[in-house]
């Protein structure tokens, strides 16, 4: 068997040599690789409250996410861990939270639509408390992203949302330009559900 690490640096390598030649890899996830993956992910969330392990790691793990073929079970306490304590600031950490939304659309969204099931109410918490608080732009843009994708569930984001808007004057940012843009279609999507 290879070394857990060993495992995941393999994947994450495979993956990059499939994206140079122009393939986009889609990862099967089976239950060693899952295990894998929950236990990476939980040692850098808790290096994160002192020990010493880099997010580029946690990043590696997202990219695998990213790739997986259908989207996982499970993962939502996790998801909203990293969300919830994750900082803004270096580099770092903004690209692991866009990473962590990215991957979330799949793995919460996404599940939740072939499922058929509501998004957990934790997720909605977090996201509201991520709204209120993200003064990244990117941050922000990525979060309206994946609001936009939860449809009807998303409108439980609704006052959030419109606190969040980027003023005129901020979007000359293009990051905060194109979360205006999601809020305004987000807004007309949801004056049509209510009645």
């Amino acid at each position: 068997m290879t070394d857990k690490k060993e495992q995941i640096d393999l994947i994450y390598a495979q993956i990059i040599e499939k994206l140079k030649d122009g393939h986009r890899p889609h990862i099967e996830i089976d239950g060693e690789l899952f295990e894998q993956i929950t236990k990476k992910w939980q040692k850098v969330l808790d290096g994160q409250k002192g020990q010493q392990v880099g997010l580029s790691e946690l990043n590696k793990v997202f990219f695998i996410l990213d790739h997986a073929r259908s989207p996982q079970r499970g993962l939502t306490p996790l998801f909203c861990q990293t969300l919830d304590e994750i900082s803004e600031g270096p580099t770092e950490s903004n690209e692991t939270l866009i990473f962590t939304l990215g991957a979330a659309i799949k793995h919460i969204v996404e599940l939740s639509q072939v499922s058929g099931n509501l998004i957990h109410y934790e997720f909605i918490e977090v996201l509201k408390k991520r709204l209120r608080n993200t003064k990244n732009p990117e941050i922000l843009e990525w979060i309206l992203r994946l609001i936009e994708s939860m449809g009807r569930q998303g409108i439980k984001l609704q006052k959030e949302v419109r606190q969040a808007k980027p003023s005129i004057l901020k979007a000359l940012n293009p990051h905060s330009r194109a979360g205006r843009q999601i809020i305004d279609l987000l807004e007309r999507q949801w004056s049509s559900y209510v009645p």
